[in-house]
């Protein structure tokens, strides 16, 4: 029957089995042709939502590579050699890594996209982002998913969950990350030291202009500032909590570019669980670069992971797929 059509047609349905049997020359969905075009590198600026609201283009980007059916069966292969090499380490010291990957902003606001997504499309994202994370389990990690919690607690209404004009959540949704991080860890943390002294709290607003602003636009949102006997916590030397990571780990904690201080996850997590957590913490690379910095402190001090029952990895799901190296780092010498 194929050979009595007419050539045009033979020709056509030929076309139409090849590109059915190759991956990248199967037709995209809306969605997925939508992210790719959007998260474009050859767009020189990120992208802009409703009203004042930026997204970064690498966000759109990973979430381009763990929705493609062709490559999201795969997206976590560039990370878990690195991953899983730096759990072995920490198992082999009886420390317990964590990998606490925060929510994409693209994600968890896209109703704030232009256009905003469906409830259909950011339920494919969410699932795309799950079997990602149990790519990751499925190797041994520990994975912390917020995503259900954040949605959560933004259906609250009470804060937009992420700065408008930043790539980073917002002060109340570090602080709710802070004390469901807190919950995870009750059992494994030694319990809290008594000679800390009182915890000193207040309500107030913060200003800035984001690393995703335009013409320095401001924002104003809420965030709680916590101190420990009237003065700023600093990070400890040494504890049984290690804050590793990117600049999740010092943003609202280090002031200047990070916005503000005494407001960040090593704030209240001191606040939340009774200890002060060593921080280990860079604004770029939480890849490579922050295990390279943990790796020097630890040769420097023999004694520095002396204590550290816990290791939490914080960083952008985004890097997971789209971080420049995942190279395998020791823990020390």
């Amino acid at each position: 029957m194929f050979r009595r059509l007419p050539r045009a047609a033979r020709f056509l349905l030929l076309v139409a089995a090849l590109c059915s049997s190759l991956p990248g020359l199967r037709a995209q969905s809306p969605l997925l042709q939508w992210l790719r075009q959007e998260g474009d590198p050859a767009h020189a600026s990120p992208h802009q939502g409703q009203g004042s609201w930026r997204f970064l283009r690498s966000e759109l980007r990973h979430l381009a590579e763990i929705t493609d059916p062709s490559t999201a069966g795969k997206a976590a292969e560039k990370a878990l050699p690195a991953l899983a090499a730096y759990h072995q380490a920490l198992a082999a010291r009886q420390i317990r890594l964590i990998l606490v990957p925060i929510p994409e902003k693209a994600r968890m606001r896209a109703d704030q996209l232009q256009p905003p997504l469906s409830a259909t499309d950011i339920a494919q994202l969410d699932q795309a982002s799950k079997a990602l994370y149990d790519q990751l389990r499925a190797k041994g990690l520990e994975v912390l998913d917020f995503s259900a919690d954040y949605r959560a607690e933004l259906k609250r209404g009470e804060d937009p969950g992420y700065c408008r004009s930043d790539s980073h959540f917002s002060p109340k949704l570090c602080e709710f990350t802070a004390n469901q991080l807190a919950s995870a860890l009750r059992s494994t943390l030694p319990k809290a030291e008594p000679s800390l002294g009182p915890f000193k709290s207040r309500e107030l607003q913060v200003s800035f202009s984001g690393d995703l602003a335009q013409d320095k636009a401001q924002e104003t949102l809420s965030c709680r500032q916590v101190t420990l006997g009237g003065a700023r916590i600093e990070p400890a030397e040494s504890s049984p909590l290690l804050l590793l990571g990117d600049s999740h780990c010092l943003i609202f904690h280090a002031g200047g570019d990070m916005l503000a201080s005494s407001s960040g996850l090593c704030d209240h997590l001191t606040a939340a669980t009774g200890l002060v957590p060593a921080v280990v913490a860079v604004r770029g690379g939480g890849a490579t670069t922050s295990r390279i910095n943990l790796y020097r402190k630890a040769n420097k001090d023999p004694a520095f992971l002396a204590k550290t029952k816990v290791v939490l990895w914080c960083l952008a799901a985004r890097d997971l797929t789209q971080a420049m190296d995942w190279k395998i780092v020791p823990l020390a010498k």
